[in-house]
């Protein structure tokens, strides 16, 4: 039996209420749970996962992830098999590549 973790790293861009100024904020979040209960067998969920951190950014207004942000998603499995230990995978996505996103990500870079 393995463990999967999806994490969600980089920066939020919007504006502020007040004052009234674009802002950036940085954004660490374990999608696992969410991921969980979105993901469906088609992968089709982490648009609701990622618009979930994006719409719960507290004073923002307008958010969006910077286009540095990225998902790290990592698989272990302590034993094979045949119980030869072996290591996990860890892969990385930058949400700039994924045109699902394109919504909820900015051109900007974080500072």
């Amino acid at each position: 039996m393995g463990t999967r973790s999806v994490t969600l790293h980089g920066s939020l861009i919007g504006e502020i209420w007040m004052p009234c100024t674009t802002a950036t904020l940085e954004v660490t979040a374990d999608l696992t749970d969410i991921a969980r209960r979105f993901v469906n067998a088609d992968g089709s969920g982490l648009i609701d996962a990622i618009k979930s951190v994006v719409d719960g950014a507290g004073d923002f207004r307008s958010a969006k992830l910077t286009a540095d942000s990225y998902i790290r998603i990592s698989h272990a499995r302590p034993y094979s098999c045949d119980g030869r230990k072996i290591s996990g995978l860890t892969r990385y996505v930058d949400v700039a590549a994924l045109p699902s996103l394109a919504d909820y990500v900015s051109a900007v870079y974080a500072d």
